[in-house]
Parts: structure tokens; C-alpha cells; sequence
């Protein structure tokens, strides 16, 4: 009976060390299945050099209440402008350095919100710590609701 309840134990904590993570899609990806079930996309502007992108992956998109919420209500996409490719919008394609333009990024990190449709929502910049973020995300998803009930 001790040893099973030790492997439970084990087991239990072995599971909960292995957190989620946020799934990171193409932007195309991202819309398609948004319109499939009306969820709102995120997209994260990051450059390779910005020490504040890299702490908000190591720190703010690993917190377990982030990784949850985003994963429930959001489409996630992460996009370097100073990176080559290309964004298929609602409006044509652009580049990743255009799109970011079109959305209003000018400093890193950037995180932008798009309805379903594609049209942007709003743009917020600089370092999110996990609570401000999950303030931050909760706003527009409560905001998009009420504006779909009008």
C-alpha cells in the first residue's frame, strides 16, 4: 500500500512539472481556426536581439494561469518583423516587417489582438508580467463578447 500510494505521489508530481505551453501558430493557421471557433488572435512582435521578448517567454507565456487562459480563449502566433516571410491578411500578403507596421508595432515586444475576420482590436507594448498580461487578455475578450452581443 506505501509503495503505491508513493508511485501515485510520484506520478502526480512528475505530471504537474510537465506543464502545458502555449501552441504557437502561423498567423494563416491561427485565423482559420479563430473563425472556426470564434476565438480572438494574439500575436506576439518579438526581435531576436529584445532582452524584454525573452523574458516575457521565459517568465509571462510560461505562467500556468497564461498558458490556460490563452489556450482557452486566444489563437496565439508569434512574429519577427526583422525575420523574411510573409503574412497572408485579410488585406493581401505582406511582409512580417509590413504587418507589423499595418498593426501599429513600432517597439518590441508588441502584442496585437485581431478579430476572427482578421481586423485588429488593439495593440499593446512593452513588458507584460503574468498579471498584467492575464488583466490585459481578459479585457479583450470581455470587450469583443460585448461587442458581439450588440
Amino acid at each position: 500500500m506505501k509503495k503505491l500510494l508513493a508511485l501515485i505521489s510520484f506520478l502526480i508530481i512528475v505530471s504537474s512539472s510537465y506543464s502545458q505551453s502555449i501552441q504557437w501558430r502561423s498567423y494563416e493557421s491561427a485565423v482559420a481556426l479563430a473563425q472556426t471557433s470564434n476565438k480572438i488572435v494574439m500575436v506576439k512582435f518579438y526581435t531576436d536581439w529584445c532582452k524584454w521578448c525573452k523574458r516575457m517567454d521565459e517568465t509571462t507565456f510560461k505562467d500556468e494561469a497564461i498558458v490556460k487562459y490563452i489556450s482557452e480563449h486566444f489563437r496565439a502566433v508569434k512574429i519577427n518583423p526583422e525575420k523574411k516571410g510573409s503574412v497572408n491578411a485579410k488585406n493581401g500578403k505582406y511582409s512580417f516587417d509590413d504587418f507589423a507596421r499595418s498593426a501599429r508595432v513600432s517597439t518590441y515586444p508588441s502584442i496585437a489582438f485581431f478579430y476572427p475576420n482578421g481586423r485588429l482590436i488593439t495593440v499593446r507594448s512593452g513588458f507584460q508580467d503574468g498579471s498584467t498580461l492575464l488583466a490585459l487578455l481578459k479585457y479583450v475578450k470581455e470587450g469583443v463578447e460585448k461587442e458581439n452581443k450588440k
